[in-house]
């Protein structure tokens, strides 16, 4: 694991702060297709996640199962990290239905993966 990628995991601001600061990529992938946003929205993580958008943190894309930080957040109930995502003005495109297209490759939107795990707050 890279160390913006641990960083963002475990929610650590001083180090996320010092590696941004040196110029660390914030859009380089793991061996699972995720970027740090993936890792800071799926565990809660809105300091983390904020500073990894201020930094250009593109939040369009998609891990290797077809997921991407707006799904994450939505699957494990992370309401401040959905609210920041989309308040981010950055997720339009994720939102917008097209035709033959879904959010992952089963169809599932970030609003299925909220609601198939009980995340009544995030729905609102």
């Amino acid at each position: 694991m890279r160390p913006l990628h641990y960083a963002a995991w475990q929610g650590k601001k001083e180090p996320m702060k010092l590696l941004l600061k040196s110029g660390s990529a914030v859009n380089i992938p793991s061996d699972e297709g995720q970027i740090p946003l993936h890792q800071a929205a799926q565990h809660g993580h809105y300091d983390v996640s904020e500073m990894l958008l201020q930094h250009q943190s593109n939040p369009c894309i998609m891990d290797i199962s077809g997921k991407t930080p707006l799904d994450l957040a939505c699957e494990f109930g992370r309401v401040g990290v959905v609210q920041l995502l989309l308040n981010s003005n950055m997720c339009a495109a994720l939102l917008e239905p097209k035709p033959g297209d879904s959010t992952d490759p089963n169809g599932t939107s970030p609003l299925h993966l909220a609601a198939k795990n009980g995340h009544i707050d995030i729905i609102r």
